[in-house]
């Protein structure tokens, strides 16, 4: 059996890899992949320097299953992932943002609540309605509107809220991250994705194309099994020749070297020398002082004196790749993805299924997806 994958990510790697050990025998895995390198977006190596290209990528997880699938592959260090927010009211915090922070910036707001007797990590939109309105549109509501734009709306913002949280603690720094790992792969994720590759090929024939789109050879995949990672509304066209209305986030990454040189504005520029001097690796601007959404310093998590700045697009811009789906548009999605599915594609990770998935959940949801088939399907156009 041939297998044929359209794309070179976590998903992919970890759907082939859980087939081979269950024991399915394939004789040739075929990976076509548009870019020039493997690893999708948590690719971490630009010539010989180490961080994360496609924007910074923190494994954390609450799975020992996951955790001792990666670790098949690459070492990991535990790592605190501290982010640090310049919010609409000129304020700072930490995100997620605790009691010390509020008592600093607002503290005419803790006078007439009675706090927490013991340290919680709750959604914000579980707060007193005070401190949840005054986190939300102070560090929360600028911020999502400049990633989603012109999808931001109330059942996102729902969404949204529901998932953020806040620390009932005095704690100035709380880790980003809640789960019960939370960690950085010693040596890169470079490594980590051509380990998975080496296991592959020690199994059976492995071969990748780079700089090659899958798409351009359905009449060769036909009748074998094809896994797709791609964008669910690009395949869907190509297969259906009508247009799926799905939109994506689409995130445009630029690299600095000299922290300076981020922003024109002199009050941004004041705080990010603040944010360099502290323990946090992220910077997110919840104001609209400028564009950009988030920095992050890679000396404080690849020892690289490298700085990654994200800005977000809600319609396709050159330089920009997706990475969101738009949540409201799941029902559309999932209807496609069934179509798509019952032509024997597999489909996987986070464009393809259209999820928001963290690493975790991607592979995750591969690794589950492969262990339930005893022979994966065949695609067939025709059916």
């Amino acid at each position: 059996m041939t297998v044929y994958v359209a794309g070179s990510g976590i998903s992919a790697l970890s759907y082939i890899i859980s087939l081979l050990d269950k024991g399915v025998k394939i004789s040739k895995v075929i990976i076509f992949e548009k870019r020039n390198h493997p690893g999708g977006n948590v690719w971490d190596l630009d010539g010989n320097r180490v961080y994360h290209v496609y924007g910074v990528h923190i494994f954390h997880t609450n799975s020992e299953k996951v955790l001792d699938f990666v670790k098949r592959f690459v070492d990991f260090k535990e790592f605190k992932y501290f982010a640090y927010a310049y919010g609409k009211d000129e304020s700072v915090t930490y995100i997620p943002s605790s009691f010390y922070w509020l008592d600093k910036n607002k503290k005419e707001i803790l006078k007439n609540i009675s706090l927490p007797s013991e340290n919680r990590y709750l959604p914000i939109n579980k707060l007193d309605f005070e401190i949840y309105k005054y986190i939300r549109e102070n560090y929360y509501e600028v911020y999502s509107r400049k990633v989603w734009g012109k999808f931001w709306d109330e059942a996102l913002a729902t969404n949204i809220f529901g998932r953020v949280r806040f620390w009932t603690n005095f704690d100035k720094e709380n880790n980003y991250y809640s789960d019960r790992f939370t960690g950085i792969p010693l040596g890169g994720y470079h490594r980590m994705i051509h380990n998975m590759m080496d296991y592959i090929q020690s199994k059976t024939d492995l071969e990748i194309y780079f700089n090659t789109d899958a798409l351009d050879f359905l009449n060769i995949i036909q009748n074998n099994t094809f896994v797709y990672t791609g964008d669910l509304d690009v395949l869907y066209e190509r297969i259906f020749k009508e247009r799926l209305e799905i939109p994506y986030v689409s995130i445009e990454v630029k690299k600095f070297e000299n922290l300076q040189n981020i922003t024109k504005n002199e009050k941004i520029k004041e705080k990010l020398l603040d944010w360099k001097a502290s323990s946090a690796s992220a910077f997110h601007l919840a104001n609209n002082l400028d564009d950009f959404v988030r920095a992050v310093d890679y000396s404080k998590i690849t020892s690289e004196n490298i700085y990654t700045v994200d800005f977000f697009y809600q319609d396709v811009k050159n330089n920009a790749f997706k990475a969101y789906p738009v949540l409201t548009f799941n029902h559309i999605a999932e209807e496609a993805i069934k179509k798509l599915e019952n032509l024997g594609i597999v489909m996987v990770g986070r464009l393809a299924t259209y999820k928001y998935y963290n690493m975790d959940q991607a592979i995750a949801s591969s690794t589950s997806k492969a262990n339930k088939v005893n022979y994966p399907p065949r695609f067939n156009l025709f059916k």
